[in-house]
């Protein structure tokens, strides 16, 4: 059996907070919930989770001062977070520029919001595969100390159709 993806949803306002979690459980994501930052940033310790759902405006800090942190700890600097809010003059890109991975308006469209859940997780998946390759790609560049060992690798793996390399 699969293990269950876990999922924070980090939001001051409760009734959406236990609405969307159960939601999310009904899809077969463990939940976990927090009201502020600083709750939020203890149940990012514990729950590990594989993505987290932020909002903008929490009351103790900021979504995006949540998110610069997290983006500057060595732990927590490659899980996905989307952001959410119900403030229409946040603008996509600067969630984006602030580090958010997706951006999603209240009231959400719940189909919608599973389908953008399952597409971050797919890419954290991805970008897991692509760094482990990578850091085996290296890991024989220095054990060889031969740099066509790379090209050779990233062949293998078809990553020179991500990757331009030149000679």
């Amino acid at each position: 059996m699969a293990q269950k993806k876990k999922i924070l949803i980090v939001d001051d306002d409760i009734s959406f907070l236990e609405t969307f979690a159960l939601i999310l459980k009904e899809e077969g994501f463990d939940v976990f919930e927090a009201t502020t930052a600083e709750s939020g940033f203890e149940a990012l310790v514990v729950s590990k989770p594989d993505l987290v759902i932020l909002d903008k405006n929490l009351p103790d800090k900021s979504g995006y001062e949540v998110l610069a942190s997290m983006k500057k700890s060595k732990d927590f600097f490659s899980i996905p977070v989307m952001l959410i809010t119900a403030d229409t003059a946040v603008l996509v890109d600067e969630a984006f520029d602030k580090g958010a991975d997706d951006c999603i308006f209240k009231p959400i469209n719940q189909q919608e919001t599973i389908k953008r859940i399952n597409k971050l997780e797919k890419i954290k998946n991805l970008t897991f595969l692509f760094e482990k390759s990578y850091k085996r790609t290296i890991d024989k560049i220095k054990a060889n100390n031969n740099s066509s060992v790379l090209l050779k690798d990233y062949q293998k793996n078809g990553l020179d159709k991500l990757m331009k390399y030149d000679n």
